[in-house]
């Protein structure tokens, strides 16, 4: 807590100076000028005005700083108040079953489904830039590549993956062709 009427009343009252007051309250000189420098500049003056506590002086010196912007900050814990999963479930729904199962991946995969909100959100307004259905494709790629994150499904949008046949299941090669060895692993240890 900051202690500027403890800062003021030393400097005013008691009439010490800044190293001083510094030592007394366990502040830097540097904080104990820049205290009294606002003070002066906002022609507070000793004794305080009656009813004058901590928190009110320390807005009077300390005002909130509005960032500077044009526009109005949208208030995001609002916007996340109206989504729901069902909402984003229900659009998925809509573009096809392969979304909608990116989008439940999305979900569940996180501790609490309001922390996939955004990259379902993200997800779902691909289908503005790309069509629904290449949207879908490229949903259905992305699961039988095992791979259903945002990144992927827009690097399968981008390099148009999503407009080639999907590739076939390829079956296991047979590992009786290969020799017995503890370092010979086959080719699902990498996936």
């Amino acid at each position: 807590m900051r202690q500027i009427i403890e800062v003021l009343r030393l400097k005013y009252e008691a009439g010490l100076s800044h190293e001083r007051i510094a030592r007394a309250c366990g502040l830097s000189k540097g904080v104990v000028g820049k205290y009294v420098s606002l003070a002066t500049a906002q022609g507070i003056t000793w004794p305080l005005p009656e009813g004058t506590d901590e928190a009110r002086l320390e807005a009077q010196l300390f005002p909130a700083k509005m960032p500077p912007s044009r526009f109005a900050e949208p208030d995001y814990f609002q916007a996340h108040q109206n989504w729901s999963p069902g909402r984003f479930l229900n659009w998925a729904t809509d573009i096809g079953p392969a979304t909608l199962d990116v989008v439940q991946r999305q979900l569940k995969d996180r501790p609490h489904p309001e922390h996939g909100y955004r990259a379902c959100l993200g997800l779902l307004n691909l289908s503005r830039r790309y069509s629904r259905d290449r949207l879908e494709q490229a949903c259905a790629r992305a699961l039988s590549i095992n791979s259903a994150s945002y990144q992927s499904i827009t690097s399968i949008l981008k390099q148009g993956l999503d407009q080639l046949p999907l590739p076939l299941t390829e079956e296991e090669p047979e590992l009786a062709d290969l020799p017995v060895h503890t370092n010979v692993r086959g080719p699902r240890y990498y996936h």
